[in-house]
């Protein structure tokens, strides 16, 4: 009901840091030492924040931790943004035939990148008991697993289909001060410095070449029939052809 404009569909997630009761005074002591809660008692004090919940203890801004016998970290998607996007979902369904959610998060379980953190998995499972037919996930540039929910495909990250990250004419002054250069050098300068002449970085690695393409098929919202075909996007070329999908040939 009002002109268009750009903007972000956001999906927040909580994180909560699970440790042994008896960590906890190691952990507040540090943070009382190097006063990294000041703040947050003073906002507590003045009425601009409220005190945490009993058994949670802030190390830092945006650092929670709970009391627990099983350590690790806990990530659930923003209660209110999934209120949001659900909502959403339910007009979706009453203005279309099929309901597709796309999802773009880098968030990984622990150190595996081509495992989706568990507030992603949480947050497309409640899309499909909502109503949405399929969720179609990107970020990490790599292929992660795909799961049949309810009858209904996840695709956790198809990875990419045109990857030229290497290929822009032009830079912002601030991306070459990020890498210590300056107005005299050129962009082939800073794709250099960046991958340190080709020996790190995101074209270093093949499973950023490597993808697929799903195609499938619903019969009363349930999945019919779904076809992967692979593609593969130029790992081992120059910078400047990488990235262009074909099929796999293999």
């Amino acid at each position: 009901d009002m002109k268009g404009r750009p903007g972000l569909n956001p999906l927040r997630h909580d994180r909560i840091h699970v440790v042994k009761p008896e960590r906890i005074p190691a952990l507040m002591e540090v943070a009382e030492k190097v006063e990294l809660n000041t703040a947050h008692r003073l906002s507590i004090k003045e009425g601009f924040a409220s005190p945490l919940p009993e058994g949670q203890h802030l190390f830092a801004p945006g650092i929670l931790f709970k009391e627990g016998e099983e350590e690790g970290l806990i990530t659930k998607p923003n209660s209110y943004d999934m209120k949001r996007i659900t909502r959403r979902i339910h007009e979706a369904k009453r203005q279309a035939d099929y309901v597709l959610v796309s999802i773009h998060a880098h968030e990984m379980k622990g150190e595996s990148k081509n495992v989706a953190a568990d507030f992603v998995v949480e947050f497309a499972r409640r899309c499909i008991d909502e109503g949405a037919h399929a969720i179609l996930g990107h970020g990490p540039h790599i292929l992660r697993g795909m799961e049949i929910y309810k009858n209904r495909p996840i695709f956790y990250s198809l990875g990419d289909f045109i990857f030229q990250n290497d290929s822009p004419t032009h830079f912002p002054h601030d991306f070459y001060l990020n890498y210590g250069l300056g107005h005299e050098d050129t962009i082939a300068d800073a794709f250099d410095t960046r991958s340190d002449h080709g020996k790190k970085g995101l074209g270093t690695n093949p499973l950023c070449f490597e993808s697929l393409v799903p195609f499938w098929s619903m019969e009363n919202g349930e999945l019919k029939e779904l076809k992967l075909y692979p593609i593969e996007l130029g790992f081992g070329l120059p910078r400047y052809r990488m990235g262009w999908p074909e099929l796999t040939k293999n």
